[in-house]
């Protein structure tokens, strides 16, 4: 929008020490995937309009329209000066890449007034005609040149990765070194690329980067990849994203080092990218860009993006999709401070929050954006001779009134179970009738509604896959993220843990749950996933509430409990939200510093 170029122009204007900005520019990838041709016209305009109303943006000289999703407004800050250069396109997909070389073969390389190509492949060919419009632009319209690359990762970068499990990780290379600039461009092309430390799978399963050994001693498939790039160009290379994601959710990891996508807590966050900054410094790259600077509510990822409701993603926190937190600055729910905070402190809980009692025990509830929580009052708790057991129902189309390994009742079907042995064992366990795990990633189709057996929330982080060169067949690869993580979820503690699941003072315990864990697939509209057993896809059905009740197990029989009994809250149209600053971000404004 205006206003950060505004604000950008502004601060520079009064800082001895400006900030400068690397602009990309957005291609349009569902045109792109439709056409499936660089050189389709509809998609090459359509590009070239982008990157010349970015330049007009850049030199405060623009009046967009409004569009759903995109920046608008009158662009009149003039913030040129401190842009360092242009990073042109998206993470591009292979086959994109693929079918633009197939259907354009024998094209002859490109010779412009600024750029040319040299044996190049028609998608570097494509490359080189936007270089020389989007040069050609900014020259005629402000005399001014700025430098110039095109988006890459490892998908699509130039080195051949036949052990790569994933076929479209090896079908489109694009090696932008085949571009060359004339003596008339002066600000000169230069490499970006995206690298992160968990995916493709090749960082994990082939010996050239999985057996690599760092100067510390340390396996570290990520250096290893990164001086296997350095070596392929002659321009100079940026890595322009690169992070880990603190989240419950995970989709990717890496067997090197453990920097997963997802599983991680802000330290844990923290640490890790500056380990990967160390490592791009190390190897004499010419910059570094931490992806991101703020969490995107927006966002979606392969393994939750087919369970959530996809039209209203940006309107509450997924704490299950790890794309979402990638940010070194958070979003957390709640007008100034966060409904719950799970730190031992009851002073976040009122009468009006009980939802079930009797004499000695009292369940709570509240909600926000992002989590349920829980509260169990009992007087004088002992989880050394106690288990709590606490029932969730969920859906009106299926549940139990019994769970495997206890012989107990509730007195409503339950489709999840949060269970507290003690601190180091605790989990949330749900139904195999409504495992949507299961039914997205194993083709399993159930048939017994009444079903008692609970199964640890799961989530899959490869699919079967096979190694090309040794024919090694690899099962599909889960992550047991139900198991409940002990610790204070409060930031201002020195006890802090963003990946806190659950504390025990007293006579309490604090519990929050991600709301997708529960398949609330839009708590915002009480949205849950319907049956999709009996509908074989995912479907969303709004509820009223959730039941929820407490039950004391000691030596497997039942010694008190209070009923199941409905949680209701409100919905939302706009989600309220205050910014805080992640443990991460101190420990990378330090990691910069400490660079020479």
């Amino acid at each position: 929008m205006p206003e950060f170029y505004e604000a950008l122009y502004e601060f520079n204007r009064y800082e001895k020490e400006p900030l400068y900005i690397m602009h990309g520019v957005w291609i349009d990838e569902e045109l792109m995937l439709k056409k499936m041709n660089a050189f389709d016209k509809s998609v090459i305009e359509s590009f070239k309009h982008e990157i010349t109303q970015v330049i007009d943006v850049i030199h405060g000289n623009a009046k967009i329209e409004k569009k759903s999703g995109r920046g608008f407004g009158d662009y009149k800050y003039d913030i040129s000066p401190y842009l360092v250069g242009y990073i042109l396109g998206i993470e591009w997909d292979s086959s994109f890449v693929e079918e633009t070389n197939n259907k354009n073969k024998n094209m002859k390389d490109y010779n412009g007034m600024y750029v040319y190509t040299e044996n190049a492949n028609p998608i570097e060919i494509f490359f080189a005609d936007v270089a020389e419009n989007t040069i050609k632009y900014e020259e005629t319209n402000y005399n001014m040149q700025k430098p110039i690359a095109f988006t890459n990762w490892l998908t699509t970068d130039v080195i051949e990765h036949k052990n790569d499990m994933d076929e479209a990780n090896r079908i489109g290379d694009i090696d932008t070194d085949k571009i060359k600039q004339t003596n008339r461009y002066k600000s000169g092309l230069f490499a970006s690329y995206h690298v992160y430390p968990y995916y493709p799978d090749f960082l994990n399963y082939d010996s050239k980067y999985a057996d690599f050994v760092d100067e510390n001693g340390k396996k570290n498939s990520y250096k290893a990849y990164l001086k296997d790039l350095k070596k392929y160009h002659n321009v100079p290379v940026i890595v322009s994203e690169f992070g880990v994601p603190e989240s419950r959710g995970i989709t990717h990891e890496d067997l090197s080092r453990g920097f997963n996508q997802g599983l991680i807590n802000e330290n844990q966050q923290g640490q890790m990218n500056k380990e990967m900054l160390n490592d791009i410094v190390d190897e004499g790259y010419a910059g570094a860009i931490v992806f991101s600077w703020q969490d995107e509510w927006f966002k979606r990822t392969w393994n939750t993006m087919d369970i959530d409701d996809s039209n209203s993603r940006a309107y509450w926190a997924d704490k299950m999709t790890n794309e979402q937190f990638f940010g070194l600055l958070s979003f957390d729910p709640g007008k100034n401070k966060q409904t719950v905070y799970i730190d031992g402190k009851v002073n976040d809980w009122s009468k009006r929050n009980i939802i079930s009692e009797n004499n000695d025990i009292k369940l709570y509830a509240k909600s926000d954006e992002q989590y349920l929580y829980l509260r169990i009052n009992k007087k004088d708790l002992d989880l050394f001779k106690e288990d709590i057991i606490i029932p969730l129902d969920i859906t009106p189309n299926s549940g139990s009134y019994t769970i495997n390994n206890y012989n107990t009742k509730f007195n409503k079907k339950a489709d999840f179970v949060i269970e507290i042995k003690n601190k180091e064992d605790a989990k949330i366990v749900v139904n195999d009738y409504y495992n949507v795990n299961d039914f997205l990633f194993r083709n399993d189709i159930k048939d017994n509604k009444n079903e008692n057996r609970f199964d640890t929330v799961k989530q899959v982080i490869l699919g079967e896959s096979e190694i090309p060169n040794t024919n090694q067949v690899i099962d599909v690869k889960e992550v047991e993220v139900g198991n409940l993580t002990y610790g204070n979820s409060n930031p201002k503690s020195k006890d802090y843990n963003s990946l806190a699941d659950f504390i025990v003072s007293k006579d309490d315990i604090e519990i929050r749950i991600p709301w997708l864990m529960l398949n609330i697939s839009n708590p915002a509209k009480k949205l849950i996933i319907d049956d999709f057993n009996e509908k074989r896809e995912i479907k969303h059905i709004e509820i009223d509430g959730i039941n929820s009740g407490a039950y004391i197990i000691s030596n497997n029989k039942l010694i008190n409990s209070v009923e199941m009994k409905k949680y209701n809250w409100n919905k939302w149209d706009m989600p309220r939200y205050h910014e805080r600053l992640k443990q991460s971000y101190y420990i990378m404004k330090d990691a910069f510093k400490e660079i020479k």
